[in-house]
């Protein structure tokens, strides 16, 4: 099929005078390489030559590196995005190398590093593809988004030029009225549940819980959340910037320094930068803190 490498047969049912067929068909076509010659030759029951001395053909360039959108389409990529809103894409890679490789991809913004995507190793001719999501930091028109490859552990990149394309990042066009915070703010058990929160420990024994953020704000917000047992601050953690929508969860210990009954332990949330808590009144529960000879049953 493409440059003689390949070729593929589509069988055709028998057809009466003026009937016709039609069927879609699909091929995956390697090597990588520009201008490759797809033909398609029509052959009659199960003759050796063709029907037509030519071929119907087409040219076709085969990528080694490649961008799609989120419905992997080449087209209709995202022109213009609100600030805080995600790009999403797809990265594809096929390996033309003689032997394994990894490769890494440095998405650039504006000239900064947004993000590094790095594949497994891929052998001879094997493909990878992959969804991304890039967040960018600031509004501007035509805003150069760049994708760079490089082998992994090399420094040079693979290709003098780089993919790209252009992006407006603008402000949002309005910002509904809030009566109220709408920001999401929970916390699981160990196993992810919204039930059974630990109630009894011994004291060293560390208190697993799983944090979760869904960011309502219309712009991208940095969180952390603190935590205290009986008013006495143990940890505080930082989500990093939340688009909107965007959903952060994260597995955290802390371990109680004294023992005593019902114990409460409180978890606020505020955004980035502020005293106040993003809500007035905190998430919390109450723990019984054993000596461990106690817990034992000693």
């Amino acid at each position: 099929m493409t440059e003689d490498t390949q070729s593929k047969e589509v069988s055709v049912p028998t057809l009466a005078h003026e009937e016709k067929w039609e069927k879609a068909v699909s091929f995956t076509p390697y090597p990588a390489g520009e201008g490759q010659k797809v033909e398609f030759w029509l052959y009659k029951n199960d003759k050796v030559e063709p029907y037509f001395d030519d071929p119907l053909h087409l040219y076709i360039d085969i990528k080694q590196f490649y961008i799609l959108n989120a419905e992997g389409k080449a087209e209709d990529y995202p022109r213009q995005v609100a600030l805080g809103e995600p790009v999403d894409l797809m990265l594809g890679i096929v390996n033309d190398e003689y032997e394994t490789a990894s490769y890494r991809v440095d998405i650039k913004i504006d000239g900064v590093s947004g993000k590094v995507v790095k594949t497994e190793p891929l052998a001879h001719w094997e493909k990878w593809e992959k969804p991304i999501s890039l967040l960018p930091r600031t509004t501007g028109k035509k805003q150069k988004v760049e994708f760079w490859l490089y082998k992994e552990a090399e420094f040079g990149s693979c290709f003098e030029d780089v993919l790209c394309l252009n992006i407006d990042v603008t402000e949002l066009a309005f910002f509904p009225e809030k009566v109220e915070r709408y920001t999401e703010f929970y916390i699981l058990n160990a196993e992810g549940k919204a039930e059974d929160y630990p109630s009894r420990v011994a004291l060293g024994e560390p208190i697993e819980l799983t944090v979760g953020v869904v960011s309502h704000e219309y712009e991208l917000t940095s969180y952390r959340v603190e935590i205290e047992v009986d008013g006495r601050r143990h940890k505080a953690i930082r989500t990093g910037p939340l688009a909107h929508c965007e959903k952060w969860e994260e597995l955290v210990s802390f371990i109680p320094r004294t023992p005593g009954e019902r114990q409460e332990v409180e978890l606020r949330l505020y955004k980035e930068g502020d005293f106040e808590p993003y809500f007035k009144d905190p998430i919390h529960f109450y723990i019984d803190v054993m000596e461990a000879s106690a817990a034992r049953g000693e």
